[in-house]
């Protein structure tokens, strides 16, 4: 985004930049509680716990989110000291303010490994809508579940950043086919 140019007669120029970038990303499960959010669900609304058995699985899929924020300003000075160009000294100034909080559910809602025996028969009657978790019954899958895997902890992280630059140039064109330059840049 440009902001403004400030004219100094014809050996000067001052711009200010400024922009900004928005980024979001939301990805829930298509498995709903009664229609609406699982209770307690560390991420987002939605998802279940996944159901794994011999050659089928139900539920499962993660919850993640990504978003973006970021800012910035920048301030470019340019003075000509010679008609024509031959002598050019820049300097100026950049923030930018950076953050991007993520949030994930890899197995926040368990995972129930049921392949220790072939699937039960009456595979219908205990999942009767796929899209609703209230509705399932995994009691019946005890004689034949290996094992329970939850994650539990932190289900995200956050980056924020302030980055702060400055820089001054200085260009010499000594003949019309040679450029010196001399800069420093502190970030």
């Amino acid at each position: 985004m440009y902001l403004g140019c400030r004219s100094f007669g014809n050996q000067a120029v001052n711009e200010v930049k400024g922009g900004v970038a928005f980024y979001s990303s939301e990805r829930d499960a298509l498995v709903k509680w009664q229609g609406g959010c699982i209770p307690n669900n560390p991420v987002g609304c939605t998802g279940a716990p996944t159901v794994v058995l011999r050659g089928y699985t139900v539920g499962g899929a993660s919850n993640n989110y990504g978003k973006q924020n970021m800012y910035s300003i920048r301030d470019d000075f340019t003075r000509r000291y010679t008609k024509g160009g031959g002598h050019v000294m820049k300097l100026g100034g950049e923030y930018i303010y950076h953050n991007m909080p993520w949030m994930f559910c890899n197995v926040c809602n368990g995972e129930l490994d049921a392949r220790g025996g072939p699937i039960p028969a009456n595979i219908g009657d205990l999942f009767p809508d796929l899209w609703d978790f209230s509705t399932w019954n995994l009691a019946p899958l005890s004689p034949i579940t290996v094992r329970w895997r939850q994650g539990i902890g932190r289900q995200g992280f956050t980056t924020p950043r302030q980055v702060y630059g400055v820089w001054v140039q200085d260009n010499w064109t000594v003949p019309p086919r040679l450029t010196l330059n001399l800069g420093v840049r502190y970030a």
